[in-house]
């Protein structure tokens, strides 16, 4: 029996599917970015496996980090807790700092990638209550029979900020088939936003990668 991979991209139902981690930095300096942890996120477990790419990608700034979410290929999970975030002062100073900056994270998931905003500012709010960090994940994951085609993250339920309280850090989790093949997959990430704003950034990492690629055959 065929076992899952992320690697052959070949998943029988309920097999495990994991999300990775990778970055986050502000939207308007796509070469500029952080660990995800940098930020005080809390999650879910303790030593999550690491996985890092080429020499390109190391420099570009990818680590990518188990996010530890439960996820099962082809079956829906309602509203799940991922873990309770405890707020200082510090830790809201950071979360501020990002959302003011517009601080976009970036995920991966069997190779494909899923970019979302940290936060939001009401300007008509109380100042200590007009930056609000996204709690909510919901995930919608495209297949074609046993292989992942497409993702889509979108961040809901924002909350206020504030020292001394806990916010619950959640995701949800819908399966949708689709007839896109996998060798068509990457098609539909050309003309995301988030792909072409960051394109110029890769290109970059894409030639090291290219470089050190060539260099290890010769």
């Amino acid at each position: 029996m065929v076992t899952a991979s992320e690697y052959d991209h070949k998943y029988n139902i309920g097999d495990p599917v994991t999300l990775w981690v990778n970055k986050v930095g502000p939207y308007n300096n796509p070469q500029e970015t952080y660990n995800y942890y940098s930020l005080p996120f809390c999650h879910p477990g303790n030593n999550p496996t690491h996985k890092w790419g080429g020499l390109g990608e190391v420099l570009e700034g990818n680590e990518l980090i188990d996010s530890q979410i439960e996820i099962k290929f082809g079956k829906n999970g309602d509203r799940s807790k991922i873990c309770s975030l405890e707020l200082n002062n510090d830790k809201v100073q950071k979360f501020k700092d990002a959302i003011e900056n517009m601080h976009w994270s970036e995920f991966f998931m069997d190779d494909l990638p899923l970019w979302g905003f940290v936060g939001e500012i009401h300007p008509d709010k109380k100042e200590d209550q007009k930056h609000l960090l996204y709690t909510h994940k919901s995930l919608v994951v495209k297949s074609n029979k046993d292989q992942i085609i497409h993702l889509n993250l979108t961040q809901e339920n924002p909350q206020p900020l504030i020292p001394a309280s806990t916010l619950e850090l959640t995701y949800s989790v819908k399966w949708v088939d689709t007839n896109v093949t996998f060798p068509r997959r990457f098609d539909i990430y050309l003309d995301h936003p988030f792909f072409e704003h960051q394109e110029a950034a890769a290109n970059k990492s894409w030639w090291l990668n290219g470089i050190c690629n060539a260099v290890h055959v010769s």
